[in-house]
């Protein structure tokens, strides 16, 4: 005997055909000439941290600012670890993705977590770091699994469809009966 249907029961799913990207939006990656003004607004950034760093030792009366060279290696350094790390971790971006209008963003599309962006900082201290880069992905790209792309221009960034307008199976066609007249 067949049983009633159960009013509690879920509701039948329905065929549905899988959005085309995927509940994230993608991104386009950025090409080289952006990845290389990013590198020079940021180290003019940098530069300018190393700048009131010293300055700030200079009034304090640290011998630091009196030119000292492991000494500013490391501040060197240590101001990267800090600038990188905080401004990707914070919002994915530094001065010169802002300009650029690019972001910094796990290989899979989600954004930074600490441990991704205190790797993209660490691997930038490698030597020659920014002149692989030139010739292809760059170390704290490849070592972390991230990657740099455009959020801004067109074709930047596909987005999915909005919720609730998923692509649905059309109906089977209904073929009219047999007549052989």
């Amino acid at each position: 005997m067949s049983q009633p249907p159960n009013p509690y029961a879920a509701p039948a799913a329905q065929p549905v055909y899988a959005p085309i990207f995927g509940n994230e939006p993608q991104y386009v990656t950025a090409e080289r000439s952006y990845r290389f003004l990013n590198y020079i607004v940021d180290l003019f950034a940098v530069y300018g941290l190393l700048y009131i760093a010293l300055r700030v030792m200079a009034v304090v009366g640290h011998p630091l600012h009196k030119g000292e060279t492991v000494g500013l290696y490391l501040l060197w350094g240590g101001l990267e670890l800090i600038y990188y790390t905080g401004m990707e971790l914070s919002c994915g971006r530094t001065v010169g993705k802002w300009i650029t209008g690019t972001k910094a963003v796990a290989s899979d599309g989600r954004p930074l977590g600490f441990g991704k962006a205190l790797g993209r900082s660490l691997c930038r201290l490698i030597p020659f770091d920014a002149l692989v880069a030139l010739g292809g992905r760059p170390f704290h790209d490849s070592i972390p699994e991230t990657k740099v792309v455009r959020t801004r221009g067109k074709g930047a960034v596909i987005l999915p469809p909005p919720p609730g307008l998923e692509m649905r199976r059309p109906p089977a066609p209904v073929r009219p009966p047999f007549n052989p007249r």
